[in-house]
């Protein structure tokens, strides 16, 4: 009975959602984020924990650390030309000399649209990220 209810309480979201409007054309040109560019669009975006694992190499008398961040990011629409980004990441780092776990920066933003031509399928968007210092953990992040 309660996979009933679960199965009727998704069918109710599904049918109440309105359509979703893709964000990132100009004219008949799609214009993705990549890893090596952001999104040249403004949109409401929400990114859900996205977690990343590295390790960062030794320095000097510093050892070895294994990182992991996992990452929360939404984007608010002010206007259609302007928007602005809040971003939280929760780090777990590991080494051979002990391991720290915490917040890290809170990070704001800003992104403008100013240039949009859909007859030259062309776009251009400028945009600021500050990590707000001492917002994070007082260790480890």
């Amino acid at each position: 009975m309660k996979g009933f209810h679960i199965a009727l309480l998704a069918l109710g979201c599904a049918a109440a959602c309105g359509d979703a409007l893709a964000h990132g054309f100009a004219g008949k040109r799609f214009f993705p984020a990549t890893l090596a560019t952001d999104d040249p669009f403004v949109a409401d975006e929400l990114s859900l924990p996205t977690y990343s694992r590295r390790t960062l190499g030794a320095e000097e008398d510093s050892p070895a650390v294994r990182q992991g961040a996992t990452s929360v990011d939404i984007a608010k629409r002010i206007t259609p030309q302007f928007g602005i980004e809040l971003g939280a990441t929760y780090l777990d780092l590991q080494s051979d000399g002990g391991s720290a776990r915490g917040l890290d920066n809170f990070s704001l933003g800003a992104k403008y649209r100013f240039h949009l031509d859909e007859r030259h399928e062309s776009i251009a968007s400028v945009g600021v990220d500050w990590d707000m210092g001492n917002t994070g953990a007082k260790r480890g992040a």
